[in-house]
C-alpha cells in the first residue's frame, strides 16, 4: 500500500517543479503581466522582475536571439529631419542571432516611449540616422548586425522606454528603461 502513496506524492513534487520551470521561462522571455509602457513605473530606473534591463545590457530570448541597445544618446535634429522635433535620442541595436535560423530584421518589432508617450522614429539622413536602411535583410545563424535608430522626443531630458519584441505577434520581449 506505500507504493501508491509514493508515486503520488513523487506525481505531485515533479508537477509542482514543471509547474515552476515554467514560469521561470515565462519570465526569462520578458514577458511582463502588464505593459509597462503603460503605467508609470515607481522608480525611474529597471524594476527587478519586470523583464525590464537597463540601457546597454544584453538580453537573450528563449530561442538564442540576443539584442543590446546603447544608452540613449539626445541630439538636436536636423532642419532635414523627419518628422521636425526640438530634439531626439539615438540609440546603437545590435542584434545577435544565437538561433538556428536566419533572423529577418522586418520580423523586429520596437516601440519607443519617451516622458510618458509613444514616439516616432526619427530619419536625419544629415546626421546619419537613416532608420533601418535594408529591412528585408536577414542575420545569419552565429552572426551579428548593428543599426543605429533615432526617435522624436521632447526638448527636456525624460524616461525613455524602448520595447522590442523579436517578433510583432509574440508574447516574448525586453523594455529597455533609461533616461535619454
Amino acid at each position: 500500500m506505500r507504493r501508491p502513496v509514493r508515486a503520488v506524492i513523487a506525481c505531485a513534487l515533479l508537477a509542482g517543479v514543471i509547474a515552476g520551470a515554467t514560469a521561470c521561462e515565462q519570465t526569462a522571455e520578458g514577458d511582463a503581466a502588464e505593459d509597462p509602457t503603460v503605467s508609470a513605473p515607481s522608480s525611474v530606473g529597471p524594476t527587478p522582475g519586470t523583464g525590464e534591463q537597463a540601457f546597454g545590457d544584453q538580453f537573450t530570448f528563449l530561442n538564442g536571439l540576443s539584442v543590446t541597445v546603447s544608452r540613449p544618446k539626445s541630439f538636436t535634429p536636423s532642419e532635414t529631419a523627419y518628422p521636425e522635433a526640438p530634439r531626439a535620442v539615438a540609440f546603437e541595436i545590435v542584434i545577435k542571432n544565437g538561433t538556428e535560423w536566419p533572423y529577418h530584421l522586418s520580423d523586429l518589432s520596437i516601440t519607443t516611449v519617451v516622458g510618458g508617450e509613444e514616439r516616432p522614429e526619427l530619419i536625419d539622413t544629415t546626421q546619419g540616422y537613416n532608420g533601418i536602411v535594408d529591412i528585408s535583410a536577414e542575420v545569419p545563424v552565429s552572426r551579428k548586425t548593428r543599426m543605429t535608430l533615432a526617435y522624436a522626443a521632447n526638448p527636456h531630458t525624460d524616461t525613455v522606454r524602448m520595447r522590442i519584441r523579436p517578433n510583432p505577434d509574440a508574447s516574448a520581449m525586453v523594455t529597455y528603461v533609461g533616461h535619454g
